[in-house]
């Protein structure tokens, strides 16, 4: 269904629940009403997505109406019929799936461990171990390891001495996983302080308040952009939303410092007698509307640097 989805939300496949109209429900159902999408979402996070999306709750999470009667027809759901549809990468995707036809599939009431809820009900945790062990994974047959190559993985300390960065940011990049994503940034793009500062910072930003997915083409296009000063480092992260969104980035125009100087000067000869009775102590007063006009279009240090040499002028 990914091609039915117009936000970039990664692979999603989706799935007809025949006759399962009004059985998922949503977070408006009363009370009573046994909400069977939270049970089969529990059953999918345990694959390692976030959850899962389905026909009773959408339009909603990004998904229009329209996107919700095109993934209807898709997976030919009548009336009385309804779907998930689950979102992720790396393969997430199906095996998640798998879990929940599974759950859907089972006659009866399935022995599993559950936990209580604040509100007294309860909720999918995780299999009933089996009889010969406590543990669900110690269950599992022996697997035979001979002439197979096993790669040992690194530790988290060597993953993080591995990182170009002081060790609070080397341990909060291998903490969330980012950091084969960062190195294999870092040999096309040599910025480390940026790209640290976008993958620990901007992007879940930009993902959490805005719901929008950077992807590493978005980060190279716009960390080439900083390179050639074309955009300034306070203008990363609107260049990286209007690029993940498709849109023309904005970027400054090569007489940019021209503009600068000129905008600066202007500003300078409204503002004479302040500057004039403040001196050198006008600089930050003014500053202010200097980045109002040009914030991500030059860098802050330089716009600085031209500002004084303009009060140095008239004082």
């Amino acid at each position: 269904m990914t091609e039915l989805i117009k936000k970039n939300k990664g692979d999603a496949i989706a799935c007809k629940l025949v006759g399962w109209n009004d059985i998922l429900g949503t977070k408006e159902s009363s009370d009573e009403h046994i909400r069977m999408g939270r049970e089969i979402a529990d059953h999918a996070i345990k694959a390692g997505v976030k959850g899962l999306m389905h026909s009773d709750e959408l339009p909603a999470y990004g998904i229009s109406k329209e996107e919700k009667r095109k993934i209807a027809k898709a997976v030919d759901c009548g009336k009385d019929d309804a779907f998930v549809v689950i979102v992720g990468k790396d393969g997430l995707t199906e095996k998640a799936l798998e879990r929940v036809i599974q759950r859907v599939e089972y006659k009866g009431v399935p022995k599993e461990v559950r936990k209580v809820t604040p509100e007294g009900n309860t909720r999918y945790l995780r299999p009933m171990p089996g009889a010969s062990r406590m543990y669900p994974e110690t269950d599992i047959g022996p697997i035979s390891l001979q002439n197979i190559n096993v790669k040992t993985p690194k530790t988290l300390d060597q993953r993080e001495k591995e990182l170009p960065l002081n060790a609070e940011e080397s341990k909060q990049m291998v903490t969330s996983n980012l950091d084969s994503r960062f190195l294999k940034l870092l040999e096309q793009v040599d910025d480390v302080k940026n790209l640290s500062r976008i993958l620990l910072h901007t992007i879940p930003n930009i993902e959490s308040e805005i719901q929008v997915s950077v992807n590493d083409d978005d980060i190279l296009r716009v960390l080439l952009l900083v390179k050639e000063g074309k955009i300034a480092k306070e203008g990363i992260e609107n260049a990286l939303i209007q690029s993940s969104k498709g849109e023309e980035i904005e970027v400054g125009g090569e007489d940019i410092e021209k503009d600068v100087e000129i905008f600066i000067g202007q500003l300078i000869d409204e503002k004479i007698d302040f500057v004039r009775g403040r001196g050198m102590e006008s600089v930050g007063p003014l500053m202010g509307n200097v980045m109002t006009e040009f914030r991500g279009k030059m860098d802050g240090a330089k716009i600085n640097a031209l500002l004084i040499k303009g009060i140095k002028k008239v004082i």
